[in-house]
């Protein structure tokens, strides 16, 4: 059994102030992030306001549903071992994400979700 990779802490750990969805978004580029794949909802928009303000902005795919941007996330972290990042709405929004996070878990895939 091997151990997890381990990381340095992001640049501003400690105490927080500022923006949440920017720290957010910063902490998924310290482990080497570069994509949003979502579905727009109001609960997300922190984070979307995080991803397009600071230079360079993070790419954002917007699609059709929300199991589609999961399984567009396992995709990535199959293709480049690094974890792909889905963003989700509250509510059906993460129970739609579920297939997605499912075939993750068993293909070993590397997948962040994160839900309103």
């Amino acid at each position: 059994m091997s151990t997890p990779e381990v990381c340095d802490p992001p640049p501003f750990a400690g105490r927080l102030s500022g923006h949440g969805g920017s720290h957010a978004v910063e902490v998924a580029r310290h482990h080497g992030i570069d994509t949003m794949f979502t579905l727009s909802g109001g609960h997300v928009f922190p984070l979307y306001d995080g991803a397009v303000k600071p230079e360079p902005t993070m790419r954002l795919l917007d699609v059709r549903h929300e199991q589609t941007a999961v399984f567009a996330a396992e995709g990535i972290g199959k293709l480049t071992g690094r974890a792909g990042l889905a963003v989700v709405t509250a509510g059906p929004g993460v129970t739609n994400a579920v297939s997605g996070v499912a075939t993750a878990r068993f293909s070993g895939s590397p997948l962040i979700l994160l839900g309103g």
